[in-house]
């Protein structure tokens, strides 16, 4: 998803839970608004995140990257301070007794969850 801003974001898109993938009229029919976006507000492409559907997810989060970049390079004065040369995962302070759900494969935190006998979701 590329913005006007100029500010550019990506998402995986599941192919493997698309079997009509192949067929581009199905696929077609997945994403109607496919060649008809541009225009659009982010605000409404931003809904699509929280799609079943997984094309317009995969759309809605990379909407939501290329957004974040842009806050990223922001002049304006942001809340909360961007944490560098540190793992995110590390700062969440996760208790081995808590329940944790990651959206991914993220192997080395399901062997940290795992080593610190964490329950989770993946």
């Amino acid at each position: 998803m590329k913005l006007s801003s100029g500010h550019a974001g990506v998402a995986a898109t599941p192919i493997g839970e698309i079997p009509e993938a192949g067929c581009c009229p199905t696929s077609a029919a997945r994403m109607p608004q496919a060649g008809d976006l541009e225009g659009r507000p982010i605000s409404e492409i931003l809904k699509y995140a929280l799609e079943v559907n997984v094309l317009k997810g995969a759309v809605g989060v990379a909407t939501l990257n290329a957004i974040s970049q842009s806050l990223l390079e922001s002049e304006r004065q942001m809340e909360n301070q961007i944490a560098k040369d540190v793992d995110g995962f590390d700062l969440l302070n996760i208790q081995p007794h808590e329940t944790v759900s990651l959206i991914g494969a993220f192997l080395p935190y399901i062997r940290r969850l795992k080593m610190m006998g964490s329950f989770f979701y993946h």
